[in-house]
């Protein structure tokens, strides 16, 4: 089922917000986690890459009709650096902000369909600030809560998670200007 841009907004606004309302108690929740699962909820975010990594190849290979070396160096130079932050983050937790802000690209991007031709690039530049100013609202409303500390270097990595997010978008999914978001057989 392909979703419209409408559908793809609403998932967007829903997403945020999860964001956003899970402030306060993702600390309580992932010391729980740890408690009780040990080194499985480290684990399952390495998990969640490395299966998003693997889906992508496969995509890549199987799907994409974009089958250059321009396209999977790009698609090596993204995974690298992603997993290069993912492994360097020191607090476990905060390697959520990767996969979350990564997500949150995605949906952005469909939802300012990314995909189709004409002013791309201003387009992509414009779901990119509007990542980073959600990942400073995300730290600004961390600052008023007690169980969590604001940090400058969460913005950096929120917007870098987005902007790995865009990359993959434009230099793998989306990579020829003009072209259609939607498979070949639905064009």
């Amino acid at each position: 089922m392909v979703l419209n841009r409408t559908r793809y907004w609403i998932i967007t606004i829903f997403y945020t917000l999860f964001i956003f309302a899970s402030l306060p108690i993702t600390p309580t929740v992932w010391k729980y986690l740890q408690v009780s699962f040990g080194y499985l909820p480290l684990y399952s975010i390495y998990l969640i890459y490395l299966s998003s990594t693997i889906t992508m190849l496969g995509y890549l290979f199987f799907i994409s009709q974009k089958r250059t070396i321009t396209t999977y160096l790009n698609f090596v130079a993204i995974a690298t650096i992603f997993g290069y932050y993912l492994k360097t983050i020191s607090i476990p937790a905060e390697k959520i902000h990767l996969i979350e802000y990564a997500l949150l690209s995605y949906f952005m991007g469909k939802s300012f369909q990314l995909g189709d031709a004409g002013n791309r690039d201003i387009r992509y530049f414009q779901v990119f600030l509007l990542i980073t100013f959600i990942g400073v609202l995300d730290e600004g409303l961390q600052y008023y809560l007690p169980n969590r500390v604001f940090d400058i270097k969460d913005i950096w990595l929120n917007s870098l998670a987005g902007f790995l997010g865009l990359a993959c978008l434009r230099l793998i999914i989306y990579s020829r200007p003009g072209e259609s978001s939607k498979p070949a057989e639905e064009r």
